[in-house]
């Protein structure tokens, strides 16, 4: 069967119609019937295929009583009653009576003066009716002919006088069939928009039930259906606390509240429907607490495959000497507080390793570790790289802004290396987000609540820095709230052996050789060495070793090959240290090229420098003295001693 369907009441409408097989791209079908059989017979009744019905007079409301679907009438029009009485007035008919159903004549009044019949106008509301007012019309013998629909017509002849079929033609069946698919298309439309709302409404990951005004489900999607654990259909016309166990509608919005909901804990929100000032209903999202759970887990997922984990435990650090296993029992202890840490040590002591070990040991764990080296980042870059930007806040801002490494570490930590060397500025903006808990982007308004954990190291004396105005007392006070000061390697000497033997263990792995594991003998020549670069330099020093050995086996005499040549800047000014004074007759068998140079500019090859407790503060002040010697000049002292100006400086403010 097609879209539209055309029910014509009499023959010459069923002609008109089977020539029209499609209308406006949609296909027109004819079933040729009467009302009177209509009702008699079911299976002339629209199947499952017809979408709009396209009929006139009482098969139109016979039809329209029948069936749900909308019903298109066919209207006379004033030329088909025209024609009509132009057939009576030809059969030489005077008296006519034009009866029909309510519905299928407009304006029948005006004919009444257009021609010089003498014309009853008749409308039967009940076509059930319409036999006996035709019988008692033709009963007063004030008519001839009766003009009408096929029932009308039918009665009439049988009683004896004219009977003239009022038909609509093809004019009418066309205006009637642009009404159908005009609805059809409507129907279509709206079918669309339906199907692109449940669609919607289904791919949203939370569930989501409408509600009428009178607090009863209008709609839900599976997600909804899923949660509360029945189908998605049944509890549509259902009241809502019925179906969800709580009473979710009402013209009151919510945001972020906790509610249950079929027996689950879900976070709803809210929003009331209200048109022209009137509630017409809710719109209620919700989402299972576990769920958004679930997903933080998978979001961590996501920020471990970036990198943003903490690879290291507490477990991992080599506490052989009492002082560095007090040390991890006391990170321990740290790791169960969220209260800030600051971190101590010198360069290359392990400051990140600890702080990757108090994350993992924390509440925190499968949170994201974020690691920070400040003093690598430019002091702009360092704003917008920690706490975000909107779009367009600056020349080159990604398009939609990007989130800062504050939002990136929520529920984790954030590791700040090298605090010392961040900005005033800086500092003003990290101690309002350690008092608020909370960030704005740069160029934004908004601000951002953020649950991170803070831990913050440098190898320099910030109670030095607070006094000569280059760090925040009050910044000092909030990082300092928990205390880790890292000893150098030369002051843990116990730990030197065991550390060595697992990083040759981690550097035969990653370089594929099989060297055999020596024992402790063959690494003791490492106790000999000063380690002015502690544990980093250990590492480094072990790869070498690993790299180098041409044997399967290690030596005690290729492991003290290995350390640094008492020639490198290094191992001169670590080994300057035991002595007050370097006489002339060792400086002059050592013909370094920097000796060589102080010679040149007429310098003694001499210096005297005070025996000092403190490795950091020594070495200090052999590189100010090789400054005076050298007149101040700082360029002709690095090209000497094969170092970068900045390594200097950083050799010459060293803490």
């Amino acid at each position: 069967m097609s879209e539209i369907v055309v029910y014509a009441p009499y023959p010459n409408l069923a002609d008109i119609a089977a020539a029209i097989r499609v209308h406006r791209g949609h296909s027109v079908s004819v079933c040729a019937v009467q009302s009177r059989e209509l009702s008699q017979r079911p299976d002339l009744m629209p199947g499952p295929d017809a979408r709009v019905l396209v009929s006139r007079g009482g098969t139109a409301k016979l039809l329209r009583s029948r069936t749900s679907l909308p019903v298109i009438e066919i209207q006379v029009t004033a030329y088909d009653v025209l024609r009509a009485v132009s057939d009576a007035a030809r059969a030489g008919c005077r008296r006519v009576a034009l009866i029909t159903p309510a519905n299928i004549m407009l304006q029948a009044d005006h004919f009444v003066d257009v021609t010089d019949l003498s014309l009853r106008i008749e409308s039967c509301d009940d076509v059930q009716r319409m036999p006996a007012l035709v019988r008692d019309i033709l009963q007063t013998g004030e008519v001839d002919a009766v003009i009408g629909d096929r029932v009308a017509t039918d009665v009439a002849q049988a009683g004896g006088v004219h009977g003239f079929l009022l038909e609509s033609g093809r004019a009418s069946l066309l205006i009637a069939l642009d009404a159908a698919a005009d609805v059809l298309e409507a129907q279509i439309a709206q079918q669309t928009r339906l199907k692109e709302t449940e669609s919607i409404l289904n791919l949203i990951r939370e569930a989501v039930i409408t509600t009428h005004a009178d607090g009863r489900v209008a709609r839900m999607n599976q997600a909804a259906a899923q949660i509360l654990g029945i189908e998605r259909n049944s509890g549509v016309g259902r009241r809502v606390e019925e179906v969800a166990g709580a009473d979710l509608a009402g013209p009151n919005a919510k945001e972020n509240a906790i509610v249950e909901v079929g027996g689950k804990a879900v976070v709803l929100n809210r929003v009331p429907v209200v048109i022209q000032g009137r509630y017409r209903g809710s719109v209620c999202i919700f989402e299972e607490v576990q769920q958004i759970q679930n997903t933080e887990l998978s979001i961590r997922r996501k920020l471990y495959e970036r990198g943003f984990v903490a690879k290291r435990t507490l477990r991992d650090i080599a506490a052989v000497s009492p002082r560095m296993r007090q040390l991890v029992q006391l990170a321990e202890r740290y790791a169960k507080s969220d209260g800030t840490v600051l971190v101590r040590g010198e360069t290359g002591t392990g400051k990140e390793l600890i702080a990757q070990g108090i994350h993992n040991a924390s509440r925190r764990q499968q949170g994201p570790f974020v690691s920070v080296n400040c003093a690598a980042i430019d002091g702009d870059l360092l704003n917008s790289e920690l706490f975000g930007y909107e779009e367009g806040a600056f020349t080159g801002a990604a398009r939609g802004g990007r989130p800062g490494l504050f939002e990136l570490a929520h529920g984790g930590t954030l590791f700040l290396d090298e605090i010392s060397e961040t900005s005033l500025a800086f500092q003003s903006k990290l101690l309002r987000v350690i008092q608020e808990r909370e960030i704005r982007r740069v160029g934004g308004s908004r601000m951002v609540p953020v649950d991170v954990r803070i831990i913050c190291a440098t190898n320099r004396d910030l109670t030095e820095l607070v006094a000569v105005g280059k760090f925040r007392e009050d910044l000092l006070y909030r990082l300092n709230v928990l205390e880790l000061q890292l000893p150098p390697l030369r002051e843990r000497r116990e730990d030197i052996v065991p550390m060595a033997q697992r990083f040759l263990q981690q550097e035969r792995e990653r370089e594929g050789r099989p060297l055999a594991q020596p024992d402790a003998a063959v690494l003791e020549p490492l106790l000999a060495y000063h380690w002015p670069g502690n544990v980093r330099e250990l590492q480094n020093i072990v790869h070498r070793m690993v790299v180098c050995c041409e044997s399967e086996v290690l030596t005690r005499d290729f492991v003290a090959e290995m350390l640094p040549s008492p020639t490198s800047p290094s191992t001169r000014l670590a080994h300057a240290a035991p002595r007050s004074a370097v006489g002339p007759s060792d400086a002059a068998s050592a013909g370094t090229p920097a000796e060589e140079a102080c010679a040149a500019d007429g310098h003694s090859d001499v210096i005297a420098i005070p025996v000092i407790p403190n490795w950091p503060d020594m070495e200090r002040a052999v590189w100010q003295a090789l400054l005076t010697r050298y007149g101040g000049n700082r360029d002709r002292l690095c090209e000497a001693y094969g170092i970068s100006k900045t390594t200097l400086w950083r050799k010459l403010n060293r803490r």
